[in-house]
């Protein structure tokens, strides 16, 4: 009878002559290097390491990987893609300063967009004030909802796209440090 072949018997056979190019190795390693650097922001973001333990992987890392422009730009990428507005990423900006970006001008250039952003909100929320005046709902205990507001969450992923392609070099460098 003849014989059964397993799954990975007939891969093997039928991939045995294919090579990869230096190009897709390239891909690979730096496809596999994105995944373990997401981890690893996620895992200090997380808490369940400190700075110091995030600075010690990254650099294993970057020996592992035998690449430190593309290990920099990889964690520069995830990290930038990982600030949010309006909310508390002073932990971000640690592990920002591992690649040594100009953390200063980042929370500058979040500042800016923060308060407009802010700007926005007032003035949306007194459109809302005045459209609950018009419908016979005013006083003191009036809070405006503004998460009720459609264009609200909108506007706010727009800022935060906006933001983010600048800082990653759309619209103003990102200045390295020395």
């Amino acid at each position: 009878m003849a014989e059964i072949k397993s799954t990975m018997d007939i891969i093997m056979e039928r991939t045995r002559s294919l090579r990869m190019t230096e190009d897709e190795k390239r891909a690979f390693k730096e496809q596999e290097t994105a995944g373990k650097l997401k981890g690893l922001v996620q895992r200090c973001l997380d808490g369940a390491i400190d700075l110091t333990r995030f600075h010690d992987q990254v650099t294993v890392l970057k020996n592992e990987a035998r690449d430190d422009v593309m290990v920099g730009r990889l964690l520069e990428k995830e990290c930038l893609d990982r600030i949010e507005l309006g909310k508390d990423n002073e932990r971000i900006f640690g592990m920002i300063e591992e690649v040594r970006l100009d953390v200063p001008g980042i929370k500058e250039k979040l500042k800016e967009f923060e308060e407009q952003v802010q700007q926005e909100k007032v003035v949306r929320e007194s459109r809302l004030i005045d459209g609950l005046k018009e419908k016979g709902v005013s006083g003191s205990a009036v809070i405006p909802n503004i998460g009720a507001d459609p264009g609200w969450n909108e506007y706010v992923g727009e800022m935060t796209r906006a933001f983010k392609e600048k800082a990653q070099g759309e619209g103003y460098k990102v200045q390295r440090k020395a």
